[in-house]
């Protein structure tokens, strides 16, 4: 074979490897190309299939899909969180509400934090809590503040 006609395959083999990588990004951050009415419906759709898991007390499951349906929507950390707060155990609850907020900001995280400080009657951490999230634009908070 010719050098001319190596290089000719080898610059279309980059051709295509370039072209392969590029529709491997679009498939990757597909939901970044998503508009926001396909986006609610794909949160939708998985969150309802991890509350069912949920009731049924798979709780491994529900955490799965709910993982899935945070590429469409953060709040599906907080869901995760509150259904460790009331169904699996209190203090990783609290530890993924952190979570919540502090890596995905999740305003109502912070909300839910600040009341769950007033309750333990924590007046600092209460105010801790409802001023992040009243900072956010979270008007519950910005109430419980006034």
């Amino acid at each position: 074979m010719k050098r001319s006609q190596k290089e000719g395959k080898n610059s279309a083999l980059k051709r295509i490897m370039t072209i392969l990588v590029i529709l491997l990004m679009f498939i990757q951050c597909g939901a970044a190309f998503m508009d926001q009415e396909e986006k609610n419906k794909e949160y939708s759709k998985l969150s309802e299939i991890a509350l069912k898991y949920e009731k049924k007390g798979d709780f491994k499951k529900a955490e799965k899909y709910y993982k899935m349906a945070t590429a469409y929507n953060k709040y599906g950390y907080y869901k995760i969180a509150v259904m460790y707060y009331y169904n699996v155990n209190r203090e990783t609850g609290i530890k993924k509400m952190e979570e919540a907020y502090n890596i995905h900001k999740v305003v109502d995280a912070a909300n839910f934090l600040g009341y769950n400080a007033y309750e333990k009657n924590d007046i600092a951490g209460a105010k801790k809590w409802y001023t992040l999230a009243a900072k956010d634009g979270d008007s519950d908070a910005q109430y419980e503040l006034a």
